[in-house]
């Protein structure tokens, strides 16, 4: 998807990283990248559904 929306791929990205920031502070989400991916997506999911959605439907406008 990068590869081939990388404009959106960066706007999604720009979103996730401003909510993950507002949502934790900056030990709390180091302690979070120790853990195990599973853990993560469980903590880090949950605090950006709403920049998925805008990904996923500026994606289907582009097809």
């Amino acid at each position: 998807m990068a590869v081939k929306y990388p404009d959106l791929t960066k706007a999604y990205c720009k979103c996730s990283t401003a909510r993950i920031q507002a949502e934790f502070t900056q030990a709390e989400y180091i302690e979070i990248i120790k853990i195990g991916i599973e853990e993560q997506k469980q903590k880090l999911l949950p605090v950006f559904p709403s920049c998925f959605s805008d990904y996923q439907n500026n994606v289907k406008k582009h097809n």
